[in-house]
């Protein structure tokens, strides 16, 4: 059986942009159901923060457990699955390579770790404290994509940017930077 691919156009919001999506996580699982009730994988990037649940995410056939605090980060056509054992909550952005990269010319998501090697691990516990911060820049990347301000795009990429980096040093933190599979190898 082949597994489904979705693309972004499949998601749908109230102010949709193209090539870019965010939602509650909660808000998420309830509009798309009957998308992601089965294993599927995707044509964009995808970043979750949950800050409640329990349960288990299968991302490529291994097996990682939910709970407040992980974040988990897929590249394009990874194949993955949720089962919920607690009512889930956090908040779900993704977005297209172009949506990111041609805002940040000379900066490629390969750039960020979680993102370009499949060695590296696709999940991050926060600490407590990184995840009431981090909560708080997830809720405003949110709440702008909600609105129609002038120059929304551009304060969503700055918002999406600021928790990568965020997300990197957190991620890099007990690393030794060498023994990453850095893109240069890729």
């Amino acid at each position: 059986m082949k597994t489904p691919v979705l693309n972004i156009s499949q998601f749908k919001e109230s102010a949709p942009l193209n090539d870019v999506y965010i939602n509650s996580f909660s808000n998420h699982i309830q509009l798309n159901k009957d998308l992601i009730n089965k294993p599927h994988s995707h044509n964009f990037y995808l970043c979750v923060l949950f800050t409640e649940g329990a349960g288990t995410h299968e991302i490529d056939f291994n097996s990682y457990s939910i709970n407040p605090g992980k974040v988990f980060f897929l590249k394009p056509g990874q194949t993955h699955f949720w089962k919920f054992e607690k009512q889930p909550e956090g908040f779900i952005f993704f977005h297209s390579k172009e949506f990111y990269e041609l805002k940040f010319l000379g900066h490629t998501l390969h750039s960020f770790p979680f993102f370009y090697s499949y060695q590296n691990p696709p999940v991050l516990e926060l600490a407590h404290t990184k995840l009431y911060e981090l909560n708080l820049k997830f809720q405003e990347a949110y709440k702008e994509y909600l609105q129609t301000n002038l120059l929304r795009e551009l304060k969503i990429v700055n918002a999406l940017n600021y928790i990568y980096i965020e997300l990197t040093r957190a991620y890099t933190v007990n690393i030794n930077l060498e023994k990453l599979n850095s893109s240069n190898y890729s």
